[in-house]
């Protein structure tokens, strides 16, 4: 396997994770705002201000007092729902990330095993190319989810690196967590 590829890979994967992620999140608030559209929160803070000017122009007329009111009303519940939408959607997203480092504890713990049985095997001379495999296959998937940076050690083992945290060092495991 070609090292500088290898890398190259997985810089990308991790820029495509983290756009993906990004676009699932956007789209679902897009579709909250609903812009542009009949009901959407700008035409309802519209609604309101034209009625406003409708009251400057007849400061007397009940009617346009009245309908300040219902817009205004309207426009209120407009923003606690879209408040409610937005709570639940960060809900979601705290959940997704709680996924998220879960499967990326659960990947690094395989490749903490995968170094180990990589360093015994080749502490005998014998070359641990299948091991190697389902490691680096293991990195990949990994690097769908972080920034994730390698270097392999002298024995075979590799680090695995999130930015510049150790994440796997030889056959140990450094679990992360969301706060």
């Amino acid at each position: 396997r070609d090292l500088f590829l290898g890398e190259q890979l997985r810089k990308e994967n991790k820029s495509l994770g983290r756009w993906q992620f990004r676009e699932k999140i956007v789209s679902q608030m897009e579709t909250m705002f609903n812009e542009p559209g009949d009901t959407s929160l700008r035409t309802h803070m519209d609604d309101l201000f034209n009625s406003f000017a409708q009251l400057e122009n007849a400061p007397e007329s009940n009617t346009a007092r009245t309908d300040i009111v219902a817009k205004a009303v309207t426009l209120t519940n407009d923003f606690r729902q879209l408040s409610a939408q937005l709570n639940s959607l960060r809900n979601s997203v705290d959940r997704d990330l709680g996924n998220r480092v879960g499967e990326v504890n659960r990947l690094s713990s395989e490749i903490a095993g995968l170094n180990q049985q990589v360093a015994r095997m080749e502490l005998g001379g014998n070359r641990a190319n299948d091991i190697r495999d389902r490691r680096d296959l293991l990195i990949d998937k990994l690097s769908d989810l972080v920034d994730v940076n390698v270097i392999e050690d002298s024995n075979g083992s590799a680090r695995v690196y999130i930015g510049s945290m150790v994440l796997v060092d030889g056959n140990v495991q450094y679990e992360i967590a969301t706060k």
